[in-house]
């Protein structure tokens, strides 16, 4: 059975299950043990027996079989595999190829590269347990996927990450309760105050040599991102910098 098809599968029929519940099963021994017999099949064979499968399991030996899936198809992207565990060599020409793992399912199943979690905080749904990302057809019909070139990629070295204190005071951001209780509210930045720190920022960043910046939470809306587009045309690319300009975009 297809590894990532499977995968799939599996993901669009748990995903209902509230992450609470999850994290019971992923304490639950038997779903380990489940998990790394996956695992070490699939990374062996390839692929995944159908006995897995057969006769209709519970959901909980169901989410055993996604987690072992999921790590053994970290062997599926060239970044994650292990050396020398070859037999997940053929999804990582599908990834390349056609921009997915899963081949005969709809929709899309990529490598995930961030996680939706603050840290430390408590599972709160299907996509909080697994390393993968799955995009339903309804959102993959309108997307299309490739990798990057390799002369364009970012190179495997060390990065060099800066973190800007953009914000420097309460009154840098607009604050505007949601409901008449003041019990939820939106924050945004008080454009006009944000707006003329811009072109010292990107001096600043373009001294330090970072590749990429992160800005506080809250520090960015179509206007101020209008200001740094402006900046970074009119600003020299730094000489010997890599890309032709900087990427920001504020942590949430």
């Amino acid at each position: 059975m297809d590894p990532a098809d499977a995968f799939v599968n599996l993901y669009d029929g748990l995903r209902g299950v509230s992450g609470d519940t999850l994290s019971d099963w992923s304490a639950d021994g038997r779903v380990r043990d489940v998990e790394d017999m996956v695992r070490v099949e699939v990374r062996t064979t390839g692929f995944l027996s159908e006995a897995w499968l057969a006769g209709h399991p519970d959901e909980r030996k169901r989410f055993g079989v996604l987690l072992g899936l999921d790590l053994a198809l970290l062997d599926a992207n060239a970044d994650t595999c292990h050396p020398g565990d070859r037999a997940l060599d053929y999804l990582q020409v599908r990834l390349e190829m056609n921009g997915r793992l899963n081949d005969e399912t709809g929709g899309i199943l990529v490598p995930r590269r961030t996680f939706p979690l603050r840290p430390n905080a408590d599972p709160e749904s299907l996509d909080d347990f697994v390393h993968l990302l799955r995009i339903p057809p309804y959102v993959s019909v309108n997307l299309q996927l490739s990798r990057v070139a390799a002369v364009r990629d970012l190179p495997r070295s060390p990065l060099k990450i800066a973190q800007l204190p953009f914000l420097a005071e309460s009154a840098d951001l607009r604050w505007e309760p949601d409901r008449p209780d003041g019990g939820f509210y939106t924050v945004a930045p008080e454009s006009a105050r944000l707006g003329d720190r811009v072109a010292r920022a990107l001096d600043v960043l373009d001294e330090s040599g970072a590749v990429l910046a992160i800005l506080p939470e809250g520090c960015l809306d179509d206007s101020v991102l209008e200001r740094w587009r402006e900046q970074l045309r009119a600003t020299p690319r730094p000489e010997g910098a890599r890309s032709p300009g900087f990427f920001w975009e504020p942590v949430r």
